[in-house]
């Protein structure tokens, strides 16, 4: 990184009478006043209208005559070479101003230097900033933009001292600017400290850069402190706090806060509606998902707030919504695809996500890391070996992308469910990158599919060596000693009564009991988990659905087909808190130009259901499940051998019915052990 030049450090030396000085000092030779006129008017001409080919010759004839026009004109000229992305004729502008001892005023030199900037020529604008005579907060600004922009933090933040050595007060677009430079929490702490000493720290662009910036740190306690010590807030500022909850899979918040906002009459715009519906996506709530896109009718949906209104389709196993969406996209990017194909693997369509994968190639739309990974979960689940082994050992020469973790995992996910356990550990060894948890826990599941149970031992050691908090680990690990019946070594692995206690519980099931229990029959209840579903709770699952049940736990989606009930399974999400807050459409949010029953048809042509009286709220029929370790215990069985020889009674026994699961729910027994 190049220092400041000589130059730039001796700007105090300028004569003030050379500084905004904008009438030439040399002359090429005697010009015609008439002719002068006429060449300069139809200059002035040509800028505004922006024809650019006519202005640049009218300007080469000036130079030629010793004629240059004021700054707003050039200034014009120069935002029409931006538009059109003409570098060279911005460059000869630049040339031009400099010529024949003509002194630009400093406005000028900073539309110049913004050109420069735009057309990603830092050198360039860096020795114009060299050669200004006087600069203002602007110039400085401009370049710690750029710096911030192209992840120079450094860069920016030395400009940011060389500014304030030199005098140049910042503005809120200087600290915003340079809150996007921040390397580090203790930075962003020091910069927070600097703004609040000048009174900036009440300024809606700074405040929002600090929420922003607290928020891509995880520190959103400190995010929310900030947006509270504000007395008027704006949209903006609103849209910061709701996204960065949203981001940081707080979707409860998120969602909470997108109620206030409403509540104090802030109307939401395309970023809200984008956070929100991740923090849906977060949280799997399919229900609220779908009331969210009602708002979005009333916009023209760019491709940012598409994407996300597809990915929560995709997440929360609304297939019919994601193809419907994915369908009327105008516009479609690697992330449209690749979320659409991900989709349709977690879902239980892998062939429809190959074949999409094609459609993506012939569209000429370059795949990227997480494409590839879509592609090689999707063979994995459809038990495609070949096409998965010809896409990984191919992913680098066709398009350029390194295998990573996330490919080594689905690569050795598809490999074990064919049994080729071998071909997986040799697979992991070869690991360009060290295997973690995820890895090997794949590895433990086949393992528990094929029975083989020294090499699960393995794999199994291996989690808890870098995960020894995982309690999926363990509950596998105890199901592949019971189908071995190896009953007196459930428990040897484990150190104290905290892991103990994680093997008993199969929370599904008390969690179906209590969907009954409550819910109309109509009802689908909806379950959400962060763990892969156990084979025990799958056959009762699939024993105990009357509908069409759609499950999904730690990504992993299937779908259950017998009797009258639907459950609805969505996993990889943790959340807390009430479920009971309200979004709130009312009669009066319809597009303005839509009458109500064009409003009802928008929706019914969008394929969604508008909920009653224009209401969003939180559906009651999801019952969260935070893990395995966190359900509750009762005593139930009395014949279970697994339960006897483990001397505690368990209400999650694989032989318990439904209905004795219901009968003790319904006692509200406490939770409790029983010695046999």
């Amino acid at each position: 990184m190049r220092a400041i030049s000589a130059r730039t450090k001796r700007m105090a030396a300028f004569p003030p009478s050379r500084l905004g000085h904008s009438t030439p000092t040399a002359s090429h030779g005697p010009t015609c006043p008439s002719s002068s006129s006429s060449l300069l008017d139809d200059f002035v001409e040509r800028c505004h209208q922006r024809d650019l080919p006519r202005a640049m010759k009218a300007m080469h004839a000036m130079q030629r005559h010793g004629i240059w026009a004021d700054a707003i004109t050039y200034s014009q000229l120069v935002k029409c070479c931006v538009a059109r992305g003409a570098v060279e004729e911005g460059k000869s502008v630049r040339k031009h101003v400099f010529s024949g001892g003509y002194q630009p005023k400093t406005f000028l030199l900073n539309v110049l230097l913004n050109m420069y900037v735009r057309f990603n020529l830092l050198e360039d604008a860096e020795d114009l900033f060299d050669e200004m005579p006087e600069r203002n907060v602007v110039s400085w600004t401009t370049l710690i933009s750029a710096y911030a922009n192209k992840g120079m933090n450094d860069r920016a933040l030395e400009f940011l001292i060389l500014m304030l050595r030199e005098g140049v007060q910042p503005n809120m677009y200087t600290y915003s600017s340079v809150l996007r430079a921040c390397a580090d929490l203790g930075i962003l702490r020091q910069l927070h400290s600097g703004i609040m000493k000048v009174g900036m720290e009440s300024d809606v662009f700074v405040r929002s850069a600090l929420i922003d910036n607290y928020s891509k740190w995880g520190e959103l306690q400190d995010a929310l402190d900030v947006f509270n010590e504000m007395v008027t807030k704006d949209l903006g500022v609103w849209n910061s706090i709701i996204g960065g909850f949203a981001q940081n899979s707080n979707g409860d918040k998120a969602l909470d806060m997108y109620k206030c906002m409403k509540r104090v009459g802030f109307a939401p715009d395309q970023a809200t509606l984008t956070s929100v519906l991740r923090a849906s996506t977060a949280l799997a709530l399919l229900e609220v998902g779908r009331q969210v896109h009602v708002h979005v009718l009333k916009f023209d949906r760019d491709l940012i707030l598409n994407n996300a209104l597809l990915d929560m389709y995709c997440k929360c196993g609304g297939l019919e919504g994601a193809n419907s969406v994915f369908s009327r996209m105008v516009e479609r990017d690697v992330i449209s695809w690749s979320t659409m194909i991900a989709g349709l693997a977690q879902n239980g369509c892998s062939l429809e996500a190959m074949g999409l994968f094609e459609q993506m190639k012939h569209s000429g739309t370059k795949p990227n890391y997480i494409t590839i990974v879509g592609v090689l979960f999707a063979c994995s689940h459809a038990g495609l070996v070949e096409d998965g082994l010809h896409h990984f050992q191919s992913m680098k020469n066709s398009f350029g992308i390194d295998p990573g973790r996330e490919h080594y995992g689905c690569m050795v996910d598809l490999l074990g469910r064919a049994g080729k356990l071998d071909e997986a550990v040799k697979l992991i060894n070869e690991m360009e990158c060290e295997p973690d948890a995820v890895t090997w826990r794949t590895l433990l599941s086949a393992c528990r599919v094929h029975r083989n149970s020294d090499l699960a031992i393995y794999a199994a050691k291996q989690v808890v060596k870098l995960d020894p908090d995982d309690a999926g680990t363990y509950i596998l690990l105890s199901n592949i000693y019971a189908n071995n019946r190896r009953w007196e070594e459930v428990t040897e692995d484990l150190e104290d009564e905290q892991r103990e206690a994680s093997l008993r519980y199969h929370s599904e099931k008390l969690a179906i009991a209590y969907g009954i229990m409550s819910l109309p029959r109509e009802k689908t209840i909806m379950i959400r988990k962060n763990l892969r579903i156990c084979g025990d709770c799958h056959t009762f699952t699939k024993l105990l659905a009357r509908k069409p049940v759609f499950g999904e736990s730690s990504g992993v989606a299937g779908i259950f087909t017998s009797w009258e009930m639907s459950c609805v399974f969505a996993g990889n999400s943790e959340s807390e808190g009430d479920r009971g807050a309200f979004l709130g459409v009312t009669d009066d949010e319809h597009p303005e130009d839509m009458p109500t029953s064009e409003y009802s048809n928008a929706v019914e042509h969008e394929g969604i259901d508008a909920p009653d009286d224009h209401c969003i709220d939180y559906p009651t029929n999801e019952l969260t499940i935070k893990n395995e370790k966190e359900s509750m215990e009762q005593e139930v069985c009395h014949d279970c051998r697994i339960c006897r020889s483990r001397e505690v009674g368990r209400w999650d026994c694989p032989r318990l019915s439904v209905h004795a699961l219901i009968q003790i729910l319904r006692l509200k027994m406490p939770e409790c052990r029983r010695q046999s």
